[in-house]
């Protein structure tokens, strides 16, 4: 089904269910990590960063730094029914989200708000944020 979003309205968040590997360089060892994604839905511009664990601390760092990448909070951040940042998933109604991930969205918005004096909405180049009300 196609879905039309406006843009700088939401990030689509979650961890792939994949679970690739790096190497470390220094040791050569394989290292098996979770890969967190980050996808704005207007222009489908994917941020995405390999993390030690699917718990909340990799999940918050990676929406910080997911954030900072996009040069922006979205309006909405849509996660799935992800365990470190959903505390009750529902299928039937909606789920409950982990206060630690609902402060930090709310954080987000807020300093993508008072950075700049308005609301700063994705990248300008990926996400129309001057059409956002952006920079």
């Amino acid at each position: 089904m196609r879905q039309v979003h406006r843009a700088g309205e939401k990030a689509f968040v979650d961890f792939s269910g994949k679970r690739p590997a790096i190497i470390e360089a220094a040791t050569g060892e394989v290292v098996p990590v979770e890969l967190f994604v980050g996808v704005l839905g207007a222009s489908s511009y994917v941020y995405a960063e390999a993390c030690p664990a699917q718990d909340l601390a990799s999940w918050i760092t990676a929406h910080v730094r997911m954030v900072e990448f996009f040069g922006g909070a979205p309006a909405m951040f849509v996660p799935d029914n992800l365990r470190s940042g959903v505390t009750h998933p529902v299928a039937t109604s909606r789920s409950s989200i982990a206060p630690t991930s609902s402060s930090l969205w709310h954080r987000l918005l807020r300093r993508s708000v008072s950075e700049s004096g308005r609301l700063r909405h994705g990248d300008g180049d990926h996400e129309g944020a001057a059409a956002a009300g952006g920079g």
